[in-house]
């Protein structure tokens, strides 16, 4: 969910909707207003959607998972899921923002340089060390690899057919995660910070559960949203 002013945006299944609320409110009872069909249909795989609004509220980014665990649907099944959809509220008018991204479940906002970042449930069935969760930042057009790559530049053989001009995407920074929780919110612990996306990616020597040197600064922490317990807090 989402608030700008007195509306609440609402990532449903199928559909983002929108609600009048006002400040104090425990109960909405008006029907929600569709601002635009979400991919959803029969096979529906990764079926959760995330909604957040950019700092100004001038647009809406929704998370849409993938429609398998590494394309074994066809590609086909594909189209606009996968991905991070930048949507204009009033209208409806939307776009993939990026893509390759096989299931996002949380979003937050760096807010000194405006970056938007998430966190990505990757793929399964590749082993009990593989693939590990990531964070990564996100920028306008980017493509992070699925279901032709993981973690970065690691082919993954069992997509057919093989793109290769699509299995080496362009770097990116990750952060890699022993566990993952399904659900987390992102939150940005100071404006001030080094970043991340300053610094080179992780090589693929970082494997999940290496140990990091920790640093003054503190990057974001991430809770989740059903308990306030902290689950995992970086710093760099």
């Amino acid at each position: 969910m989402a608030l700008i002013g007195d509306e609440l945006y609402v990532a449903d299944t199928d559909a983002l909707l929108r609600f009048p609320y006002h400040a104090g409110q425990t109960r909405i009872t008006a029907p929600g207003v569709k601002i635009v069909d979400l991919p959803a249909g029969p096979i529906n795989h990764h079926w959760t959607k995330n909604v957040i609004a950019s700092p100004d509220g001038r647009h809406l980014y929704v998370t849409i998972g993938s429609n398998s665990n590494a394309g074994e649907n066809g590609i086909a099944v594909e189209d606009g899921r996968a991905a991070i959809w930048e949507v204009e509220p009033r209208t409806g008018q939307h776009r993939v923002f990026a893509s390759g991204l096989r299931n996002s479940v949380g979003l937050g906002w760096e807010k000194s340089t405006g970056t938007l970042w998430t966190s990505v449930n990757e793929r399964d069935e590749i082993g009990s060390d593989l693939v590990p969760d990531y964070l990564t930042s996100v920028k306008d057009g980017g493509f992070h690899g699925w279901p032709y790559s993981y973690f970065g530049q690691h082919v993954d053989e069992r997509v057919r057919p093989p793109r290769p001009d699509l299995g080496r995407p362009r770097s990116v920074p990750i952060v890699p995660w022993a566990r993952t929780p399904r659900h987390l919110a992102l939150h940005f612990r100071r404006e001030a910070v080094r970043h991340l996306s300053q610094r080179a990616p992780l090589s693929d020597s970082t494997a999940p559960g290496t140990e990091r040197r920790e640093a003054d600064t503190k990057l974001f922490s991430c809770h989740s949203p059903t308990d306030t317990q902290l689950v995992t807090r970086w710093t760099y």
